[in-house]
């Protein structure tokens, strides 16, 4: 069961970041229709709903995380979707099963302000839609969601909040490397031309 939830995290991420890369990034118009829009949506929210019953307190800090990231970039929240999400997502808390709500550990404590301190300030520092620093950036960060997923000291609850994280920066890295070698310079090739002998 925990497998389970896992993967419901880590494919609401993957969709969310997807989502979000093909509506502001035009080198991804290629994948861009109406229906994988709506469909990438879809999945996120199915997902996220279906796993927030379950652990509710999976979905409190992460809806906490949304509202300070929103605060930290308000323009990236000023779209009708985006302006809507918040209201949509309140709703949760009329359907969630309190008698469900678990304690975290002492560590989490101290990992739950960093992921939150990465997901303001990340993109403060690196406002670009892609580069290559931004690429290293978020590899790095997938390493380092990935030792927290494997360390036992750590809740289920911040497990699956870095799962779901895992999905969204996996998303990340790989429309970066996509628009990197989309963008990439091409080399002129150099034709050598053989004089013919009279």
């Amino acid at each position: 069961m925990l497998e389970h939830y896992f993967i419901l995290a880590f494919l609401a991420g993957l969709a969310n970041k997807m989502h979000d890369d093909l509506s502001d990034n035009s080198l991804l118009s290629t994948f861009k229709t109406p229906v994988v829009m709506e469909l990438l949506k879809g999945v996120h929210y199915v997902l996220f709903t279906a796993l927030s019953l379950q652990k509710p307190v999976f979905f409190m800090i992460l809806f906490a995380m949304f509202g300070f990231s929103s605060l930290a970039d308000p323009t990236a929240w000023t779209g009708a979707y985006e302006t809507a999400v918040p209201f949509a997502l309140g709703l949760i808390y009329l359907l969630l099963d309190y008698s469900q709500l678990s304690m975290l550990s002492f560590y989490d404590l101290f990992i739950l302000p960093a992921i939150l301190s990465t997901n303001i300030l990340e993109p403060l520092v690196l406002p670009q839609e892609f580069s290559i620093l931004k690429l290293i950036v978020r590899v790095h960060i997938l390493g380092a969601l990935l030792c927290i997923i494997l360390l036992p000291m750590f809740s289920d609850t911040v497990k699956y909040i870095c799962m779901y994280y895992t999905g969204y920066f996996l998303g990340s890295v790989v429309s970066q490397y996509y628009c990197l070698l989309k963008t990439k310079p091409k080399k002129k090739r150099r034709h050598r031309f053989m004089k013919q002998k009279n």
